[in-house]
């Protein structure tokens, strides 16, 4: 039964990263690499909230951190998009996607994880 909670909450976390990314779209059009820095950031906001409010409840915090924040956040995206932009020759956007996703990632899950 694990499973398919994992797959349902998987599911609606990738349906949210999508709705997220295409809001971008309308906002920064042809920039949908910031869709991803956002998605990402809210993510590791979203595991800190899971870690400091939810500790303790195994189940809820695995099918809320492995399932619906594994489908939503999209660092396989985030490792792809630099690249993409290096070949366009935006290399100052790539080097700034690089270092500000970890690093305003690692702040917002420190914010609430103190």
């Amino acid at each position: 039964m694990t499973w398919i909670f994992l797959a349902v909450w998987g599911g609606l976390g990738g349906l949210s990263r999508f709705v997220i990314e295409e809001f971008t779209m309308r906002v920064v059009p042809r920039e949908r690499h910031w869709g991803t820095f956002a998605v990402n950031v809210l993510g590791c906001l979203g595991a800190g909230l899971a870690t400091h409010l939810l500790l303790g409840t195994w189940s809820t915090n695995t099918y809320l951190t492995v399932g619906f924040l594994g489908g939503f956040t999209t660092f396989s995206s985030a490792l792809a998009q630099p690249v993409l932009l290096f070949r366009e020759g935006r290399w100052r956007e790539a080097l700034l996607l690089v270092a500000a996703t970890p690093l305003c990632g690692g702040l917002a899950f420190a914010a609430v994880c103190r």
